[in-house]
C-alpha cells in the first residue's frame, strides 16, 4: 500500500489525543489524523446507557473546580455543569458485616483524620526525598495507627472499621495498588481547589465537545498501529506508521497517546529503532493500576433516595481478603449514581478488581447482593434487575486503569517518560501524552488533556520558528 502522507499524526483517539488534535487545529496546522484502534473514541472515558439514565464505566468526574483545570475550563464554555453537583464521598452511611450502622458523629471524626493526612502528604512533596521508599500503605496505616489514640477504648473498633473501609478508598484513588506506590513521589500529585464535580450529562459530554472542533474525517477507528518507525535516511526525517489494517502513514510529527498499560505490553515492537533505555525504564517501572466499578439496577430502588451510600466497613480480623476469592473484601462501597435513581455502584481496585472482571457476571450480581443484604442487616432485600461492571484489564488498547508512581525510583520518571524521540536536527518526531505523562495531574482527565495541549504547542512553536514548513 502507497504511504499516505499527514503532518501530524496522533496515535489514539483517547482525550489526551482529541484534545493533541484539537489545538493543532485551532492553530492551523493542517493534515492532522487521529489514529483510533477501537471502534470509538474516548479510551478510558466510557460513558453508556444503564437502567434509567447513564453510567460511567472509566473517568467519572471532574478533579478540581478551577479554571487551572483544563477540563473544568472546557465543561465551563460548553455549559455542561448544569446543574452543579459536587461529589461528596463519604455521602451515606457506615455499616459493618453484621448490620450495624456506625455512628455518623465517629465516622466523620475518621473521615476528618483522613482529609488532615491527605493535606500532611501533599506537603511532602516540599520536602526533600530520601533514597528510603515508603509504600503509601504504610505511611496511612502508621498515621491511622497513631491516630485511634484519640478514640475512646469502647470506639476504636468501629474507628478501625471505618479506616480498612477508607483504605478501600485510598486504593482505588491511586490505583490499586499501594503496597508499591510511594509515598513522596504519590505527593508530588496536586490537588485543585474547588473540589469534585459531577458531570450531569457524562464525560461523553466532554469528548463530544472537544470531538465537534474537528474537522469531518479526523478520526479513523478500527486502525491499530503495529509499528511507528522514525526514518532518518531521508533529507527531512519522517515517520512511518503501520496499521494492522495495511493502512501506512508517513507523518512530520506523531503524538503517542496510548495507555500507559498498552506501552508496558508493546513498546518493544512498537518503535523502531527502539526507545531509549531511560524511556524503556520509565515505561517498565512506573505503575499502571485497575479500578473496576460494577453497576446494579433495581426498578423498585429499596433505599431512599439521597441516603443511599453503603459504606463497607470489614473490621479489623475480616477486612484482608484471603484470597482473589474474597474479592468483595475491596469494595469501598455502593454508591448512588447521578440522575440514575435506580442504579448503586460499588468500586473496588487492585488484583481483587481483575480477578472480578472475569467472572460470570451473574456471579459478581449474586456476590454483591449477598454483600448488601448482610451489611444491611436485611435478608430480604430485592436482587439486582440488571448488573454490568467495567472491564479495563481485559481490554487490549487499555490494559488497566490510570498510572501511579512506584518505590523502584528515587525521583519521578515522568520526566524520561514524556520525553519526545527527535531527530539527528533535534527536531522532536515522536512526541508522548497521556495522564501517565503528566508529572503533576497523572491518573486524571485533566492530565490527559493539558498533556496532549502540551504536545500539540511543542509542534505548534516549531512551525512558528520554521515558517516554511
Amino acid at each position: 500500500m502507497a504511504d499516505i502522507p499527514c503532518r501530524v499524526v496522533v496515535i489514539g483517539g483517547g482525550l489526551a489525543g482529541v484534545s493533541a488534535a484539537e489545538r493543532l487545529v485551532q492553530a492551523g496546522v493542517t493534515g492532522v489524523q487521529i489514529l483510533e484502534a477501537s471502534h470509538r473514541c474516548g479510551g478510558r472515558m466510557k460513558t453508556i446507557k444503564f437502567g434509567e439514565g447513564i453510567v460511567e464505566l472509566g473517568a467519572n468526574w471532574i478533579h478540581g473546580a478551577t479554571l487551572s483545570n483544563s477540563v473544568f475550563t472546557l465543561a465551563a464554555q460548553n455549559n455542561l455543569l448544569n446543574p452543579y453537583v459536587l461529589l461528596d464521598r463519604m455521602e451515606g452511611y457506615c455499616y459493618t458485616s453484621s448490620g450495624h450502622v456506625i455512628d455518623p458523629h465517629l465516622t466523620n471524626r475518621v473521615w476528618t483524620i483522613y482529609q488532615a493526612l491527605e493535606q500532611e502528604l501533599g506537603g511532602l512533596s516540599r520536602q526533600t526525598k530520601d533514597s528510603h521508599s515508603i509504600p503509601l500503605e504504610s505511611w496511612y496505616k502508621n498515621k491511622f495507627e497513631n491516630a485511634l489514640a484519640l478514640f475512646k477504648t469502647q470506639e476504636q473498633e468501629d474507628a478501625r472499621a471505618v479506616i480498612n473501609c477508607l483504605l478501600n478508598l485510598i486504593q482505588f484513588h491511586n490505583g490499586g495498588f499501594l503496597e508499591d506506590a510511594d509515598t513522596h513521589l504519590s505527593a508530588q500529585y496536586e490537588e485543585l481547589p474547588g473540589g469534585e464535580v459531577k458531570l450531569p450529562s457524562g464525560c461523553a459530554s466532554i469528548l463530544d465537545a472537544v470531538l465537534n472542533t474537528l474537522p469531518k474525517g479526523s478520526v479513523q477507528y478500527n486502525t491499530e498501529v503495529t509499528n511507528i518507525h522514525l526514518d532518518t535516511a531521508r533529507p527531512t526525517p519522517k515517520v512511518k506508521v503501520r496499521c494492522r489494517n495495511g493502512r501506512q502513514m508517513m507523518a512530520e510529527h506523531v503524538i503517542v497517546t496510548c495507555s500507559l498499560g498498552f506501552l508496558k505490553r508493546h513498546h518493544g515492537t512498537l518503535f523502531s529503532p527502539p526507545l531509549s533505555s531511560q524511556k524503556v525504564h520509565a515505561i517498565e517501572n512506573i505503575g499502571f493500576g485497575i479500578v473496576s466499578k460494577i453497576f446494579l439496577y433495581y426498578k423498585i430502588p429499596f433505599w431512599v433516595q439521597g441516603r443511599g451510600g453503603i459504606k463497607l466497613c470489614w473490621k479489623e480480623h475480616e477486612s484482608r481478603p484471603v484470597g482473589k476469592e474474597e474479592w468483595y473484601k475491596k469494595i469501598f462501597g455502593f454508591d448512588e449514581v447521578l440522575n440514575n435513581p435506580g442504579v448503586l455502584v460499588a468500586w473496588l481496585s487492585g488484583d481483587e478488581a481483575t480477578y472480578m472482571e472475569r467472572l460470570p457476571l451473574q456471579e459478581v450480581a449474586n456476590v454483591c447482593s449477598d454483600i448488601l443484604k448482610t451489611f444491611l442487616g436485611n435478608p430480604s432485600l430485592p436482587s439486582p434487575t440488571r448488573v454490568c461492571r467495567s472491564e479495563w484489564s481485559d481490554n487490549p488498547y487499555i490494559c488497566g486503569s490510570y498510572s501511579y508512581p512506584t518505590t523502584s525510583s528515587p525521583q519521578s520518571l515522568v520526566p524520561h517518560l514524556m520525553e519526545p524521540v527527535c531527530s539527528s536536527d533535534q527536531v522532536p518526531r515522536i512526541l508522548f501524552a497521556g495522564e501517565a505523562t503528566h508529572p503533576t495531574f497523572f491518573s486524571t482527565m485533566h492530565g490527559a488533556r493539558s498533556s496532549g495541549m502540551r504536545e500539540a504547542n511543542r509542534i505548534i512553536s516549531l512551525y512558528n520558528m520554521r515558517p516554511k514548513l
